[in-house]
């Protein structure tokens, strides 16, 4: 199940009246939930051999070993979210393949996305005080995800919203922890951990801000020495 703070980070922008989606683009890839239950212009759909949402998440109810997080309450109702993003959901229509799309377009091996280059220049022109280069590779990004225009008056607020696309960006991809140790220090490091409820965050270390030097490396070289924090 995804975090109720990703969830939140999704859902605190909608789209402008008269889109074709209620939300963000690439919620309805990162998540499975019941599109009806927020008055959505997506139909609800079926996946895993044409089965409801309501089916699914009444079959996922005994594997939420952690319960189900504090997900916001959207037009009066409390949100139902499940992981969608990287799982080989199918319809059971012809010649549909592992990712429900007739056409061949099976899930690939991403080395690096083309987003990921124009959130890292965004990043660095906001560093280096090129606001308007920063601003058009963001406003790229919102364009595809069908968010409305934008405007940043400032280095900070430009920051933040590189933080913001890049947590929404790459859900489920394993940058979010690396990108943390680049903008934030240890403690803020935690705060933010222990705030979004992730598992274990309480148990986060100064120690684990950074990597050990591996012992077999350690008895390779005897000149090294481990971090001593390690």
């Amino acid at each position: 199940m995804p975090t109720a703070s990703i969830v939140s980070s999704f859902v605190q922008e909608q789209r402008p009246a008269g889109s074709d989606t209620r939300f963000d683009k690439r919620m309805y890839t990162s998540f499975f939930w019941k599109h009806s239950d927020f008055t959505d212009n997506v139909p609800d759909g079926a996946w895993f051999g044409n089965m409801s949402f309501d089916e699914i998440w009444e079959a996922s109810a005994s594997k939420r070993l952690r319960g189900q997080p504090d997900y916001p309450t959207i037009d009066g109702k409390k949100g139902r979210f499940l992981i969608k993003k990287f799982t080989n959901y199918y319809k059971n229509v012809k010649d549909a393949n592992s990712h429900y799309n007739q056409a061949n377009q099976n899930n690939n091996l991403r080395v690096m996305r083309f987003a990921e280059v124009l959130l890292l220049h965004a990043e660095a022109c906001a560093k280096t005080n090129k606001l308007g280069d920063a601003a058009a590779d963001l406003t790229r990004i919102r364009n595809r995800a069908g968010l409305a225009a934008k405007t940043w008056g400032s280095a900070d607020a430009i920051m933040a919203e590189v933080v913001h696309q890049n947590e929404l960006e790459f859900f489920f991809e394993g940058h979010r922890f690396f990108d943390l140790k680049r903008w934030y220090n240890y403690a803020d490091m935690k705060q933010i951990l222990v705030a979004n409820k992730k598992q274990g965050a309480e148990n986060f270390q100064q120690k684990h801000y950074y990597l050990p030097i591996p012992q077999n490396e350690l008895n390779t070289n005897t000149a090294i020495r481990q971090h001593p924090l390690w």
